[in-house]
């Protein structure tokens, strides 16, 4: 029953994703950010959305370590199966073509290449599938390194990977034309990697993390209006603090909506 529990969780966490997903495309593609005044109160509702929704892809990084973390090659246990990535590659593959043929049909006038089309990992058609299928080849030495983990050595690492890959990357003043660490402000298969870290931790450890509620409601709300403010008042360029706060806000944010449904 209690894990029947956590696996409705899991999913409402994807559908809630997936809608803050397109709220982030419909306030970026709609240009309603870039057309509206900076200070304004449309341009701070629209930041504000965006803000909220800034890391919804990751969260499916941080499931992907939460439901994935125990699998191995070979050996007792679930079984983890390279294989499973041919059926994700074809979805991929059946929208990439469809869509170009479709807009070189309809919408002649729109540059789209068939040869990007057609190889959509190749072309980096879509940034995600990319990094994720960078990472998912690792997940079972990922899990062996898990295995042989102590739950000490396990909170090291996750704080070393805190303090390298979010906080000194959030300091970094030139993230745009200097990517410190490879994470290219979260879209990379090194920055799943790290969160695929954080799921696994949920799923292990998530028992015994003793923090309210409250705590986690607080921290999401402040990592979101925090860039807002920012944007709207300070002079910082607004989507470079939110790429940047992304590093520190992905870690604290999201774990939100996973821990407190775990105990």
């Amino acid at each position: 029953m209690n894990g029947t529990k956590r696996l409705q969780w899991i999913e409402l966490l994807r559908i809630t994703a997936m809608i803050m997903v397109i709220v982030i495309h419909i306030c970026f593609k709609s240009r309603v950010i870039y057309s509206s005044e900076v200070g304004s109160v449309k341009f701070f509702l629209a930041w504000l959305l965006e803000s909220f929704s800034f890391c919804a892809v990751n969260c499916y990084a941080l499931i992907t370590g939460y439901v994935m973390v125990g699998k191995k090659l070979s050996g007792d246990g679930s079984r983890f199966r390279y294989s499973k990535i041919i059926p994700l590659w074809l979805q991929v593959f059946y929208y990439s073509v469809i869509i170009t043929v479709l807009f070189k049909i309809f919408m002649p006038r729109v540059n789209s290449s068939l040869v990007a089309g057609f190889t959509p990992l190749l072309s980096s058609q879509y940034w995600y599938f990319n990094a994720y299928f960078g990472m998912f080849f690792f997940i079972p030495f990922i899990n062996k390194l898990i295995d042989a983990m102590t739950k000490k050595e396990f909170i090291m690492l996750l704080s070393l990977m805190f303090v390298i890959f979010s906080f000194i990357a959030f300091m970094s003043l030139n993230a745009e034309e200097n990517d410190l660490f490879g994470t290219v402000s979260g879209h990379s298969s090194v920055w799943l990697m790290i969160l695929y870290f954080y799921g696994a931790f949920i799923r292990l450890y998530g028992n015994d993390i003793k923090i309210r509620k409250r705590v986690w409601a607080a921290l999401y709300i402040a990592c979101s209006v925090i860039p807002t403010l920012c944007s709207n008042f300070i002079d910082i360029q607004a989507k470079k603090l939110m790429e940047n706060f992304c590093m520190i806000q992905i870690m604290g944010e999201k774990l939100l909506c996973i821990l407190p449904r775990l105990r």
